[in-house]
């Protein structure tokens, strides 16, 4: 674990200490709730990340030059490699948590939203077609219809019939291997350092290829890991989704906000389509006004959540 990092989507160190999360090796909290995900994730920041700690504090930080958020101690890449493996041997990673009939319908609108959604700017059909952190490659579905080669890389060992794994991680392919199009859904806020992880997107891109990118919107008033500490380790607003890419050789074609399901329940992301570019944009030109709203939300942004939060609740989420 790092306590001392530049930010990992525009270089700077300029961080702003925010909130603080204690978390404690013994609770009865996942025993009330009978929660086993939850549960075993609890596991990972104790039996993996911090072996030796009876009491772990996890503070949150926000980049005033780009908005970028994560926490600090900050898990390296070896760390998350420990973690997927200690996942990998007590459940089955990358498949659909929920698999009943309206999860997997709404896993079908996923793939459809997002098959039409790069076909705007890229032809969809007899592609190369390659799925980054994908699990088993299911949302590939539509590009198997239409043709396409497709590929996953994951640490899922059991890809969907039709989809070929090419190894765990982008480091795994084969020097020199590009397609024309790469799916990137819900991946980022994983990974150990985002910058470098879109210029790897980058280089395995044909040269009118594009990438769809998915994440999560998760910053309010702060990051809310005080339960899935060790889910997500990036936390994006659109802007600074934007700032990531421009800042590291990619060029947003399309970039917006909205609801979309993710394991049967809607949630609010940000999607994206990209293609490789040599111009970055200067430093200068980046901000963190977005995530700054969003830590510190006006009476209209708080009432306009509300509302927001009842609509995904009531309605969007009801029948669950």
């Amino acid at each position: 674990m790092k306590t001392t990092f530049n930010c990992p989507c525009c270089q700077s160190d300029n961080w702003f200490r925010l909130g603080q999360h204690f978390y404690q090796r013994v609770t009865k909290k996942f025993q009330v709730n009978n929660n086993a995900s939850l549960k075993l994730r609890h596991e990972i920041l104790f039996n993996v990340w911090f072996p030796n700690e009876e009491k772990v504090i996890l503070t949150s930080l926000y980049c005033e030059n780009c908005g970028f958020m994560c926490y600090s101690p900050r898990p390296t890449s070896f760390d998350l490699q420990a973690k997927y493996q200690y996942l990998s041997e007590r459940e089955n990673i990358g498949t659909l948590i929920n698999p009943t009939p309206r999860a997997i319908k709404l896993d079908e609108y996923r793939e459809e939203f997002m098959n039409r959604v790069i076909s705007r700017h890229h032809n969809v059909e007899s592609q190369k077609v390659l799925d980054v952190g994908g699990g088993d490659g299911r949302l590939l579905r539509p590009f198997l219809n239409a043709g396409c080669q497709c590929y996953v890389v994951d640490f899922n060992p059991s890809p969907h019939p039709g989809v070929e794994r090419i190894g765990s991680t982008l480091d795994d392919m084969p020097a020199g291997t590009l397609f024309d199009i790469l799916i990137c859904s819900h991946v980022l806020e994983h990974v150990s350092d985002p910058g470098i992880f879109l210029r790897q997107l980058s280089s395995v891109l044909s040269e009118k290829g594009v990438v769809y990118i998915e994440v999560p919107l998760e910053i309010w008033k702060d990051i809310h890991i005080h339960n899935h500490p060790v889910t997500h380790i990036n936390f994006f607003t659109v802007d600074s989704l934007k700032n990531a890419l421009t800042l590291n050789g990619l060029k947003p074609l399309s970039i917006q906000s909205k609801l979309s399901p993710y394991n049967g329940r809607y949630k609010r992301v940000a999607w994206t389509v990209a293609s490789a570019t040599d111009v970055e944009m200067p430093l200068s030109r980046v901000s963190s006004i977005a995530t700054k709203k969003l830590i510190d939300p006006g009476p209209i942004t708080k009432i306009t959540r509300r509302v927001e939060n009842l609509w995904i609740k009531k309605v969007l989420n009801s029948s669950l």
